[in-house]
C-alpha cells in the first residue's frame, strides 16, 4: 500500500471517532494550530490492527501527540489538557492535508456531525426534564398541608412544594407569585381565622426570601425580561405585610400564638441579615415586625441584648484573627473595626422603639449602608406627634449628615417641618439656626421662603451670598419682593455675581456682567445711593482696566461713553 493510500486509509477511520468525542470548539482550535503549520515530525506506523499516528505540535512549547486508531481511546498528548486536546485535533487536519484530501471538508462534516450530537443530547436532556418535571409536579398535587403543623413544618412544606417553581426561569416571576400565592390559600382552607392571618404571614415571609434569592442569583440574569416588575411586586407583599400585622397586633396573636409569632421575627431577621437589599429591603421587614406585632417591651430587650452579643462576638473573633495575622512593615498599628451595618441598622430600630434614642443615634453615625433619611423620619414624626420634644431634637440632629446629603425632597421636606415646629418653640435659641445652616445646601430654598416669612431680610440675603449664586438662581417672587423691601441688601449679592462673570473672561461672561451691572443700577437707585453707583464702576473699570473685550461690551450696554 503507497504511503498516500496509508494516510487515507487512517483518516477514514479516526474520522466517526473524533466526530464523536471532539467537541467542536477544540476542534476550531486545532484548525488554528494546524493553519499555523504548528504540527512537525508526522508519521504513521502500523501495529496489528492499530493505526498509529505521531506528531509533535509547537504551542506553549513542543508538545508530543500520539493518536491511535484502535483502540482511539489509547490516544494522548503530553499537555495539561485532561481530554481530547486542540494538538491532537491539529495533527488529524495535518493528516488529511498529507493525505490529499481537504481538510476545510473535514472541519465542515466535522462541524455538521457535532452539531447533529449536540441537538441529540439537548433533545433528551429536554425530554428527561419534562419527565422530571411531570413526576415533581404530581408529587407537589400529592402534598397537603397540616394545619396544626409547627410553623418551621409550615415551611418545609412551602420549601417541598414551591422552591423549584421559583428556579423555573421559563416563567415569568409575577405568574409564579401568583400561583404560589393560590396554592397556599388552597391548602389553607378550613384555617381556623386568627391563625390564618399567622399562615398567610409566614407565606409572605416566604414569598420575599424566595425573590431575594432568584435576584441574587447569576442565573436570572440570562432571563431578566422574565423578573420584570419584581421590585413592584417586593413592595406590594411587604404593603400586604403590614395590613395583616396590624390585624393580628390588634387580635393580640402574640398572645394566643406566641410560638408562631416568635418564628416570624426569627424569619424577619434571616431577611434582614442576609446582605440583600435591592429587591427585598429586609430592614423594613425587620422594623414592621419589631414595631408592630413584636413591640413589647421584654420581646425588644431580648432582641437588643441577642443581637448586641452577636456584634461582641463577632468583635472578639475579628480582634483574634487580627492579632494572629503577621504583620508587614507597613501595616497601620490599629485595624478599622468592622461594621456589619445590618445588624448596627436592625438595633437601631429596636433602641428607638425601647426609648434609647441617643444610643441609636450614635449608631447610626457608623453604619455605611441603610442611611437614607426615610428610613428613620418616622421618629421625628413618633415624637412631635407626643410632643417628645428633647427627643425630637436628638433625631434632628441625628439625621442632619443624612438629610445633607439626600437626593429626596420629599425626606428634606418632612424634616424641614419638623425642624420649624422646634424653631417656632423657641425662636431666640440659636441652635436651631446653627443646624439649619450644616443643612445646606439641600434645605437652601426652604430656609430663604422661612426667612423671607420672618421678614429677616438681612440673613436672607447673608444666606444667597454664602451660596454664591447668582440673582437668576434665587425664586423670582423672593427677589421682587427684596428688590421692594430691602434693596441695599441686594447690593453685595450683585457685586459678588458681577465679579465672577467677569473673572471667568469670556465674551458670553462679560455680557451677563453687563446685564446684571442694569440691574444694579437699579437698585443704586431705589436705596438713594446713586452717587456710590458711580464710585462703584470707576473702581471695576480701573481693577479691570485691560480687558478690552469688557470695556467693548459695556459700550454696547450704554454703560460706558
Amino acid at each position: 500500500m503507497s504511503q498516500q493510500a496509508l494516510l487515507k486509509n487512517v483518516v477514514n477511520r479516526l474520522t466517526e471517532q473524533i466526530a464523536n468525542t471532539f467537541e467542536y470548539k477544540v476542534l476550531e482550535r486545532g484548525w488554528r494550530y494546524y493553519r499555523a503549520h504548528a504540527v512537525t515530525a508526522l508519521r504513521v506506523s502500523e501495529m496489528g490492527s492499530d493505526m498509529i499516528v505521531t506528531a509533535i505540535v509547537n504551542g506553549n512549547t513542543n508538545y508530543a501527540v500520539r493518536i491511535h486508531s484502535s483502540p482511539f481511546d489509547n490516544s494522548s498528548c503530553n499537555c495539561p489538557y485532561n481530554d481530547y486536546c486542540k494538538h491532537m485535533a491539529a495533527v488529524f487536519f495535518q493528516l488529511c492535508a498529507e493525505a490529499g484530501l481537504s481538510p476545510e471538508l473535514y472541519l465542515s462534516e466535522l462541524r455538521q456531525a457535532c452539531m447533529s450530537q449536540e441537538r441529540a443530547v439537548s433533545a433528551a436532556r429536554k425530554r428527561a426534564l419534562v419527565k422530571e418535571d411531570a413526576e415533581r409536579r404530581k408529587k407537589v398535587r400529592q402534598m397537603s398541608l397540616d394545619h396544626s403543623g409547627t410553623a418551621e413544618e409550615w415551611h418545609q412544606f412551602f420549601e417541598r412544594k414551591f422552591d423549584r417553581s421559583f428556579t423555573d426561569y421559563q416563567s415569568s416571576v409575577t405568574e409564579i407569585t401568583a400561583w404560589v400565592k393560590t396554592e397556599m390559600d388552597r391548602e389553607a382552607e378550613g384555617m381556623d381565622e386568627e391563625l390564618y392571618v399567622l399562615y398567610r404571614m409566614h407565606g409572605i415571609m416566604y414569598v420575599l426570601q424566595q425573590l431575594s434569592n432568584r435576584a441574587s442569583g447569576a442565573s436570572s440574569r440570562a432571563y431578566a425580561y422574565k423578573d420584570a416588575g419584581m421590585k413592584e411586586l417586593a413592595q406590594s407583599s411587604i404593603e400586604e405585610l403590614g395590613s395583616l400585622l396590624t390585624e393580628a397586633k390588634e387580635a393580640e396573636l402574640s398572645v394566643t400564638y406566641p410560638t408562631y409569632v416568635s418564628a416570624l421575627g426569627m424569619k424577619a431577621g434571616e431577611l434582614a441579615f442576609n446582605g440583600e437589599m435591592a429587591i427585598v429591603d429586609g430592614q423594613e421587614v425587620y422594623a414592621l415586625f419589631w414595631s408592630t406585632l413584636l413591640n413589647e417591651p421584654s420581646m425588644l430587650t431580648q432582641e437588643r441584648d441577642r443581637l448586641v452579643a452577636q456584634l461582641d462576638e463577632e468583635a472578639r473573633v475579628a480582634r483574634i484573627a487580627a492579632e494572629s495575622k503577621p504583620r508587614m512593615m507597613f501595616d497601620s498599628d490599629v485595624d478599622p473595626p468592622r461594621v456589619n451595618d445590618a445588624v448596627e441598622a436592625a438595633l437601631i430600630q429596636l433602641q428607638a422603639l425601647l426609648g434609647e434614642d441617643e444610643q441609636a443615634v450614635e449608631r447610626l453615625a457608623r453604619i455605611n449602608k441603610y442611611r437614607e433619611a426615610g428610613r428613620y423620619l418616622g421618629y421625628l414624626h413618633e415624637h412631635a406627634d407626643k410632643k417628645q420634644y428633647d427627643k425630637l431634637w436628638i433625631w434632628l440632629k441625628g439625621l442632619a449628615p443624612l438629610i445633607r446629603l439626600t437626593r429626596s425632597r420629599a425626606d428634606v421636606e418632612a424634616y424641614w417641618s419638623y425642624w420649624k415646629q422646634m424653631y417656632e418653640r423657641e425662636p431666640d435659641n440659636p441652635m436651631y439656626e446653627s443646624l439649619a445652616m450644616t443643612l445646606m445646601p439641600n434645605v437652601t430654598p426652604y430656609l430663604s421662603s422661612f426667612l423671607i416669612d420672618k421678614q429677616r431680610f438681612r440673613d436672607w440675603a447673608n444666606v444667597q451670598i454664602l451660596r454664591r449664586v447668582t440673582p437668576d438662581e434665587i425664586a423670582k417672587a423672593e427677589l421682587r419682593l427684596m428688590q421692594r423691601e430691602a434693596p441695599e441688601l441686594l447690593l453685595p449679592l450683585y457685586h459678588q455675581a458681577i465679579e465672577r462673570q467677569i473673572e471667568d473672561r469670556s465674551r458670553e461672561q462679560y455680557r451677563a456682567a453687563v446685564k446684571l451691572l442694569h440691574e444694579l443700577r437699579e437698585l443704586y437707585a431705589a436705596s438713594g445711593r446713586e452717587p456710590l453707583w458711580e464710585s462703584y464702576v470707576h473702581s471695576l473699570l480701573h481693577r479691570y482696566a485691560r480687558l478690552r473685550a469688557l470695556r467693548e461690551e459695556l459700550r454696547k450696554g450704554a454703560l460706558l461713553p
